[in-house]
């Protein structure tokens, strides 16, 4: 009897997964997004992270098996590879970090490349335009690593995932928006207050598919976080996070990233930012209980809360209930 492929398939496509391992640093992949509000409340740890079906999985690998392709082009014309794609050259500037595509000298100038898929409807956009305005996150990746890798311009080498047609394209160093870029992972990661909406209502296109609308327009609360707790602090030299209450590193507590409460996690004491509250869910701070590490709240509907760890006050996880 033969197997029914469609339940080969299902199965498949259900399978378990290994848990995706979740960044703790802002990625240069990420620094050209338009919203710096969505930025903050991911790297902050205020939403769950984005999670992929089997078949953007697959897209993605696709992505990476991409690579090994244009460096066997470059290499097929002479092309010296100084770092491969598989070597993955990166950088690492405080919790700002990323990971390029490769470098390599073409006629005496050490190039970086940058390499992408694209659907047809992306493919198309991009020939007929600037990269800066077509795909600005990739255009804001292609300033970093030729800034951080020393390099004069960045070779940007696209394929055409339903044709197999290539595009290539040299983007000039900037130095202005490199600075621009760095300032910007500075004000991210370092920042204490949630960056203002890049729209006035949830409806807008800008928000329709985000996957931190939710939390953003505060239609739900937060994800609870270490490093999104009063007690947290920043070590930017270290790309870490501390805890005042513990007074340790929390890298040395990880976070499990199912959100369950354990000892990965955060702790029974948690409570949320509350410059983060007052943005998110509209709670005005009244007074802040230093002995309990918890803070007082009035809602937009006149009641009073305390979030804090019980008895004094309630526990950030119970908010979520």
């Amino acid at each position: 009897m033969m197997i029914n492929p469609d339940d080969l398939l299902f199965r498949i496509e259900t399978r378990p997964r290994a848990q995706e391992y979740e960044r703790r640093y802002l990625g240069a992949s990420e620094i050209g997004e338009e919203c710096n509000r969505k930025l903050w409340l991911k790297f902050h740890g205020y939403a769950q992270p984005e999670q992929f079906s089997d078949r953007m999985l697959r897209l993605f690998k696709r992505g990476i098996d991409e690579e090994l392709r244009f460096e066997s082009y470059l290499d097929s014309i002479g092309i010296e590879i100084v770092d491969t794609c598989r070597s993955q050259a990166g950088f690492k500037d405080g919790f700002f970090a990323g990971h390029g595509d490769g470098v390599y000298l073409i006629d005496g100038d050490r190039v970086c490349g940058e390499m992408k898929t694209h659907s047809v409807k992306s493919f198309a956009t991009l020939k007929r335009g600037e990269l800066k305005f077509s795909h600005p996150k990739h255009y804001a990746q292609c300033i970093v690593y030729t800034g951080k890798f020393n390099c004069k311009y960045a070779l940007y080498m696209a394929v055409c995932k339903d044709t197999d047609e290539l595009f290539f394209d040299c983007i000039p160093f900037n130095q202005e928006e490199f600075d621009a870029y760095l300032a910007k992972a500075e004000y991210i990661t370092m920042a204490d207050k949630p960056p203002e909406r890049i729209a006035t209502k949830p409806t807008a296109f800008a928000c329709k598919f985000c996957h931190v609308k939710d939390i953003c327009w505060g239609f739900e609360m937060p994800r609870v976080d270490c490093r999104n707790c009063t007690s947290a602090t920043k070590h930017q030299e270290f790309a870490s996070f501390g805890c005042d209450k513990i007074q340790k590193s929390n890298d040395l507590v990880k976070r499990s990233s199912n959100n369950q409460l354990d000892e990965r996690g955060y702790c029974e004491s948690h409570s949320f930012n509350p410059y983060a509250m007052h943005e998110l869910q509209g709670w005005e701070p009244l007074e802040f209980h230093p002995q309990h590490r918890a803070v007082e709240y009035k809602k937009p509907d006149g009641e009073t809360i305390i979030n804090g760890e019980a008895p004094f006050g309630v526990p950030s996880k119970d908010l979520r209930a």
